[in-house]
C-alpha cells in the first residue's frame, strides 16, 4: 500500500515534545501517527498542587530539586537521542523506519521535540549499545546521528554542528598495540573516544581474533582537519629503542565540512558566506573599464557616408584652378518653379 509521509508541520503544537509513539501500538495510517498526541492519552491523576523552592540560586528564580530530575531520569534509562544535519526529517518518516528495523531488536519508544532531536528508548542497555555499533543509520539518505543519553546533555542546536560523532576504523593496528589503552591513545589523537565496538573489546581483552583493524566511535571537531594517518611509536621492552608504526584511520562516514564556517553540514562552495576574492573583483573591474572605452573608441570614430566626388575634390589639391572651374561648371540655377540651387561646394572657389 502506498503511504503518503508528508506532514504539515505547522500542525504540531509548539510544546516541547511535539511527537510521541509507543511501538508495540499499531497504527493503521500515518495520520494516527502524526495525531497521537495529548488528546488520545488517557486520564490520569496527578499532584498537580502549589510547592515553593527550599533554596534558590543567585541568578535564577526557581531552583528544580534533584528529587525531580532523578524521578524523570528513570524514565529515560536506556535512551538514545539523534538528530540530521540539514532539513529536519518529518517525524512519521522516522518512526516508520524505526518500527521496520529496530522494533524486533528492542525498540519501546520513540518521540520528537519541537527543535528536531528523536529520542529512541530500548529495553536494555545491551540493545542500545547494539544499535550504535550497527551504525552509522541512513533515513533517505540522510545521516542520524545518534548519542547516548543522559540527564545532563543539553541540547544546543548551535553546536551541533561542530562535534559530530563518528565511526572509524584503525587499520593495521600492530598487536602490541591492541589493548583499551593503546586503543584509547590513537583514537584521541583523532577526537575523542566514546566507546569500541563489541568485537574490539573482545579484542582488547583477549588479544586474540582479528587484528586488522579497531572500530571506534569518535567525537570530532570541526574546528580541526580529520586526521588520515597516525604515526605511532612503540617502546621496546628489551631497550631504549622504539619501533615506528603507521595506523590507517578510515572514517565510515565522512560529513561535509566547510573551511570558510569551520563547521559540518556544507562544503566551501555552497557556503552562504563566500564572498568573491579581491583578484576576481579586480579583473572584473578592469575587464569593464576596458568594454566601456572600446564603446566609446568606436563610438568616437565612426565612418561618416562621403561621396566620391568630395574625396578627388579633396585629394586634387595640385591643380586649383581646374578644381575651381569644375565647381563652377557643376554648379547651376535654374529660375523654374521660382526654384533657385546651386552648388553646396561653391564655397571651395575661394581659394584662400
Amino acid at each position: 500500500d502506498s503511504i503518503n509521509l508528508n506532514v504539515d508541520e505547522s500542525t504540531i503544537p509548539s510544546d516541547p515534545i511535539v511527537q510521541s509513539v509507543d511501538i508495540n501500538t499499531k497504527l493503521t495510517s500515518y495520520s494516527g501517527a502524526a495525531g497521537a498526541s495529548g488528546k488520545d492519552q488517557p486520564k490520569v491523576n496527578s499532584n498537580f498542587r502549589t510547592l515553593v523552592a527550599d533554596l534558590v540560586f543567585h541568578g535564577v528564580n526557581i531552583s528544580i530539586p534533584r528529587k525531580v530530575v532523578k524521578k524523570v531520569s528513570t524514565r529515560f534509562e536506556h535512551t538514545l537521542y539523534g538528530y540530521f544535519i540539514g532539513k529536519r526529517m518529518a517525524f512519521p518518516v522516522v518512526e516508520y523506519y524505526v518500527r521496520n528495523n529496530w522494533a524486533k531488536h528492542g525498540l519501546k519508544r520513540i518521540m520528537m521535540n519541537s527543535k528536531g532531536f528523536i529520542f529512541f528508548k530500548f529495553d536494555s542497555r545491551a540493545i542500545l549499545e547494539a544499535i550504535l555499533e550497527g551504525g552509522p543509520w541512513l533515513i533517505r539518505k540522510s545521516l542520524c546521528i545518534l548519542k547516548k543519553w543522559s540527564m545532563d546533555t543539553r541540547l544546543l542546536k548551535e553546536e551541533l554542528t561542530h562535534i559530530l560523532s563518528i565511526w572509524v576504523k584503525l587499520h593495521d593496528v600492530p598487536i602490541q598495540v591492541f589493548e583499551e589503552d593503546g586503543i584509547s591513545l590513537i583514537a584521541t589523537f583523532i577526537g575523542k573516544p566514546v566507546m569500541l565496538d563489541s568485537y574490539t573489546s573482545s579484542m582488547c581483552n583477549e588479544s586474540w581474533g582479528r587484528s586488522s583493524f579497531a572500530r571506534c566511535l569518535t567525537e570530532v571537531n570541526s574546528e580541526a582537519d580529520l586526521v588520515d594517518v597516525v604515526t605511532i611509536g612503540i617502546l621496546s621492552l628489551s631497550g631504549d629503542g622504539f619501533t615506528i608504526e603507521t595506523i590507517r584511520v578510515e572514517y565510515e562516514w565522512r560529513p561535509a565540512r566547510c573551511d570558510i564556517c569551520k563547521i559540518f553540514g556544507h562544503v566551501h562552495d555552497h557556503c552562504p558566506k563566500k564572498v568573491a576574492s579581491p583578484p576576481i573583483l579586480l579583473l572584473l573591474m578592469l575587464l569593464l573599464l576596458l568594454l566601456r572605452r572600446l564603446m566609446m573608441v568606436s563610438k568616437r570614430y565612426e565612418p561618416k557616408a562621403t561621396t566620391s566626388a568630395t574625396k578627388k575634390g579633396v585629394t586634387n589639391v595640385g591643380n586649383t584652378s581646374q578644381s575651381a572651374s569644375l565647381l563652377k561648371m557643376t554648379g547651376y540655377s535654374s529660375k523654374k518653379d521660382n526654384l533657385s540651387m546651386s552648388n553646396s561646394f561653391s564655397a571651395l572657389n575661394d581659394e584662400e
